[in-house]
């Protein structure tokens, strides 16, 4: 009886073993491959699912598989100009399209003067400060062992890989272009709040906003409990308002409340949180957070 079940359970392992997982359209045996999660990532965010059935990660990506992953994910209109899909030329071009699309000018990115790659002098020099700068942004780091291997080509795995960092990295720094500065005053019955959406980029930049609203205002009180939303009870017009902004140039706005609440009780004292968030949108229509928080007393 004892052997059975000891040959039952060398069965089960050996079975379990040997599943073969599939993660992007191709196999695996044991584990995920380590794109896996990239994969996953987009496929939540973005329709690539009909881009991606079928593929094996490790295969060479197509030119037209590739330039159909940046316009699902990053740019709709982007056309590339790559003559190869060599890793060198493909990393070069997406820090181009990280550049233009957060307004940053590549050539005053100063680069460190260290040797990242052992194979740095294999790096065509037409695109070498591109591959630094992509590897100082954490856009690609090669390949190990401090190899960045620049004449091959890129992989299904890699450019959904690098095509994600691009994505997070132009996110990340979005938010970071525009600041929102907020100032209150706080008098008897009511109270002020100045604020203003700066462009903090080198460069004019046109934000638009998707209706007449263009900032929401909340307040919460100390049981977390909302006592004020700006919004309620208003109406507005439902048309896209662009507005420029140069350099350093900003949109102020102000607003007060009368310490009213939801339910019309004039409240006299305890500890908020108004929470101010300028509803803009960048160029391609995609949201830019821009929020700012402060506390006050009664």
């Amino acid at each position: 009886m004892k052997r059975k079940i000891l040959i039952s359970s060398v069965l089960v392992i050996l079975l379990l073993t040997s599943v073969v997982l599939t993660g992007f359209g191709s196999t695996y045996e044991g584990n995920l491959h380590w794109a896996q999660g990239y994969v996953e990532k987009l496929e939540k965010a973005y329709n690539v699912e009909e881009l991606l059935r079928e593929k094996d990660l490790n295969a060479i990506i197509s030119r037209e598989d590739f330039e159909a992953l940046l316009k699902k994910v990053i740019d709709s209109e982007h056309a590339t100009n790559l003559q190869t899909l060599t890793r060198e030329e493909v990393v070069s071009e997406l820090v181009e399209l990280w550049a233009k699309e957060i307004g940053r000018d590549l050539t005053k990115i100063a680069m460190p003067k260290i040797l990242v790659y052992r194979d740095t002098a294999e790096i065509n020099s037409r695109y070498r400060h591109n591959v630094m700068a992509a590897y100082f942004q954490e856009i690609a780091k090669g390949r190990g062992d401090r190899l960045f291997n620049p004449k091959e080509l890129i992989t299904y795995a890699e450019a959904v890989a690098l095509v994600t960092r691009v994505n997070d990295a132009i996110t990340s720094t979005k938010e970071k272009n525009f600041a929102t500065i907020t100032t209150y005053k706080l008098e008897e019955n009511e109270i002020f709040f100045n604020f203003q959406l700066v462009n903090q980029q080198e460069v004019a930049k046109e934000v638009t906003f998707s209706s007449g609203q263009q900032y929401e205002i909340t307040i919460v009180n100390d049981d977390n409990q909302e006592v004020y939303r700006y919004s309620d009870d208003k109406f507005f017009t439902m048309a896209l308002i662009t507005k420029s902004l140069e350099a350093g140039d900003s949109i102020q706005w102000q607003e007060t409340w009368d310490f009213t609440d939801k339910e019309g009780n004039q409240l006299t004292e305890g500890s908020f949180k108004a929470t101010i968030e300028i509803l803009i949108m960048d160029e391609k229509m995609d949201r830019v957070e821009a929020t700012s928080e402060i506390e006050f007393k009664l």
